[in-house]
């Protein structure tokens, strides 16, 4: 009986270093991730770190593709790119932030500016990335926007990148959606045609 007491003993006391163990390290974790976020004052100064977090998505379907960019760098306004793969029609619409309705639409033909056959068989992805434009690309009232939109079609392994440069005075005067091109901005072939895959 002595013996099976000490087992229990041994146990309990294993068991409770264990928790506290367990305890202190959860504990430095989270007073750690107090500090980075800010928070190790009640005033939030201090030893701050910035803690920015930016994502953009994309998404596709048999029918259309769908990727978020960042438009408005100041106002940190993103555009939605959709491209409908049936008819190879591109478009970025961009939000008001004051009113929530569409502000602006931009278009832009894929199919033509990569050379694709029309009705042909297509087989399109695309994604968006960050981009700043802001030395060069002002002209008047004209931002340019902070991302480009890459599209490629994986049968000819071309692929073509857009952006767009808006007027941010416009879209918020304007009763309708402000509508206006993409630019072409980039095309390229990814696909090297002297390399042959193996039969």
């Amino acid at each position: 009986m002595e013996k099976k007491n000490h087992y229990f003993v041994r146990v309990a006391v294993a068991l409770s270093a264990t928790a506290g163990i367990v305890f202190a390290a959860s504990a430095i974790g989270v007073a750690f991730g107090l500090y980075v976020a800010g928070f190790d004052s009640p005033s939030g100064s201090g030893n701050e770190l910035p803690v920015v977090l930016n994502a953009e998505s994309a998404a596709g379907g048999k029918s259309l593709c769908m990727a978020t960019g960042l438009i408005d760098t100041d106002d940190n306004v993103e555009g939605l790119f959709v491209l409908d793969r049936l008819s190879g029609n591109l478009q970025c619409w961009v939000l008001n932030g004051q009113t929530g309705g569409i502000a602006a639409i931009y278009s832009a033909r894929p199919a033509d500016d990569m050379g694709l056959e029309k009705g042909g068989d297509v087989d399109y992805v695309m994604t968006t990335g960050r981009m700043n434009f802001q030395r060069a690309g002002r002209v008047g009232n004209m931002v340019p926007a902070g991302c480009v939109c890459y599209v490629g079609d994986g049968n000819s392994g071309n692929v073509v990148g857009y952006s767009i440069k808006f007027n941010r005075q416009a879209m918020l005067r304007s009763e309708g959606p402000v509508v206006g091109q993409m630019n072409l901005v980039c095309k390229y072939v990814a696909r090297d045609t002297t390399l042959q895959r193996d039969q």
